[in-house]
């Protein structure tokens, strides 16, 4: 049974991101700028998927796009938090952040994990940097006394899948830097369906939260 939900896991991780892209490019214009900047953040996601997918097809080592990858998705989720926190953090704040984020991450790339490795240490910083900028939205909302439903409101469920799927991540990256020897082989593979399994519901709650903002 954990087989096969294993397998059904991996199946579907793929096409994960195409309900929140379809969503997004359909009302793209109607959206404000912090939407329109998780709807491009979730199309290069689904670009990166695609072209990951394919290189493993013909047995590529494709964990360079994952370093790439990780500084866009850093850069444009900040960015993202930049718009709904700018009344609380001030924007420079959040292109500091980026910006060292980058340093590192490079520098990660160059000296500790190269490109043909995964980059755990450099998506771990990332993860506790969305975890930050979760939980301070989530306290924001509770602040806010006028907010009575805010399961109505798009951001809510946006943050929630971010805060869930960064806080797995930090669990299942941070154990993966202690699990490198051929006898974990099957640990890593549990890690990367967890890891799957939680993408999966960031985008299913990235996908209602942009549905909502159509709904109102």
């Amino acid at each position: 049974m954990f087989e096969q939900l294993k397998h059904l896991v991996f199946e579907v991780a793929p096409y994960a991101t195409l309900p929140a892209i379809i969503i997004g490019l359909v009302k793209f214009r109607t959206f404000p700028v912090a939407l329109k900047v998780i709807t491009i953040h979730v199309l290069i996601a689904g670009l990166v998927d695609l072209a990951g997918t394919l290189l493993w097809h013909y047995r590529i080592n494709n964990l360079f796009l994952l370093h790439i990858y990780t500084i866009e998705e850093c850069g444009l989720i900040l960015l993202f938090y930049s718009y709904l926190l700018s009344d609380t953090v001030p924007r420079r704040i959040f292109l500091y952040v980026f910006l060292g984020f980058m340093v590192f991450s490079i520098a990660n790339s160059i000296f500790l994990q190269p490109l043909t490795r995964n980059n755990t240490y450099a998506r771990s910083i990332e993860a506790a940097i969305i975890i930050c900028c979760a939980v301070l939205f989530f306290y924001k909302m509770l602040s806010e006394s006028r907010l009575k439903a805010p399961g109505q409101s798009p951001y809510f469920w946006i943050n929630t899948g971010l805060l869930i799927y960064f806080s797995g991540s930090l669990v299942l990256f941070t154990l993966s830097n202690y699990i490198r020897g051929p006898q974990y082989r099957q640990l890593r593979l549990d890690i990367w369906t967890l890891h799957a399994f939680f993408a999966i519901l960031l985008y299913l709650f990235i996908a209602i939260g942009l549905w909502k903002h159509r709904r109102t």
